[in-house]
């Protein structure tokens, strides 16, 4: 039996966890998964775990594999202009981008909403930036153990201890949540 997203073709320019476990979510689902990785950069999720000192070592991080079964997956330079015509192409074919960067990311390398939704007018662009698109912090980047720190440190623990950090559930939080918000935009 075909899973209920079959034939959904999702561009994934994501990395690290939250990004990577909400297009998983769609690849579970049965979505055609495109995973993009930099040249010079590849996935930060890709070094954890035991894996150095092995042949191929970037093919052993754990919690890559974890975030990314059943996706497809390409390395382009998007600080060329080969490699931005190769993510162009990309967005043509895709019915959902998404991508978890800095805001400044995308946008220099041409591919902000209004870039994206000039390719691809029909697609849903998921952006989601940990300090969001606008305000002071809109530059930085997160992961779990900041936002945790920003938001729930100070309920965790036990109450004559120090807070606690959880380690790392606002990456999958944040993931199932994206995915959920790409769900009900291709329900619109």
């Amino acid at each position: 039996h075909a899973r209920p997203l079959a034939g959904l073709r999702v561009l994934d320019c994501t990395s690290w966890w939250a990004g990577p476990s909400s297009t998983h979510v769609l690849a579970l689902l049965g979505a055609e998964v495109v995973h993009v990785e930099s040249t010079s950069h590849p996935d930060g999720m890709r070094m954890t775990g035991f894996m150095f000192g092995r042949e191929r070592w970037w093919e052993w991080g754990h919690m890559f594999a974890a975030a990314n079964t059943d996706k497809l997956g390409i390395t382009v330079d998007n600080g060329k202009p080969e490699g931005r015509a190769i993510t162009r192409r990309l967005i043509e074919w895709a019915d959902v981008v998404t991508e978890n960067f800095a805001p400044r990311v995308m946008e220099q390398w041409g591919f902000d909403a209004d870039a994206v939704r000039a390719i691809n007018p029909q697609v849903v662009y998921t952006r989601m930036p940990a300090f969001g698109l606008t305000g002071p912090w809109r530059e930085r980047v997160g992961f779990a153990q900041t936002m945790e720190q920003m938001t729930m440190a100070s309920i965790t623990g036990h109450a004559d201890d120090p807070p606690l950090i959880p380690r790392g559930p606002c990456d999958p939080n944040a993931g199932m949540h994206s995915a959920f918000a790409m769900l009900a935009a291709l329900a619109v």
